[in-house]
């Protein structure tokens, strides 16, 4: 269970040891929130990776359609983590580039 879907007093992280019911330790230095941090900015460095290589000339598409469909992909799992971001810390910043 992750803390984004907690709406309620407690909340359980995955391994079921690192309980957390006082939401005002959710912060910068907290390990559960630092790591959604690092995780969904990997995401979006992974998903800005695959954009803008697959405009490369080194890389060749069987079909444009391929090409358009693995950029859609890419940009949805982008929007996620930024989704996911700004629910989690509010304003977060924007990187659009590799």
């Amino acid at each position: 269970m992750t803390i984004y879907g907690q709406g309620t007093d407690l909340g359980w992280y995955w391994n079921k040891k690192d309980y957390f019911g006082d939401y005002s330790l959710i912060n910068s230095f907290n390990d559960i929130t630092h790591n959604y941090w690092v995780f969904l900015y990997k995401l979006v460095r992974d998903a800005n990776v695959v954009i803008t290589r697959s405009e490369s000339e080194i890389v060749t598409w069987e079909s444009e359609s391929d090409k358009i469909s693995i950029q859609a992909q890419a940009r949805w799992f982008r929007a996620f983590a930024y989704r996911y971001l700004v629910h989690l810390y509010g304003d977060v910043p924007i990187i659009e580039k590799e």
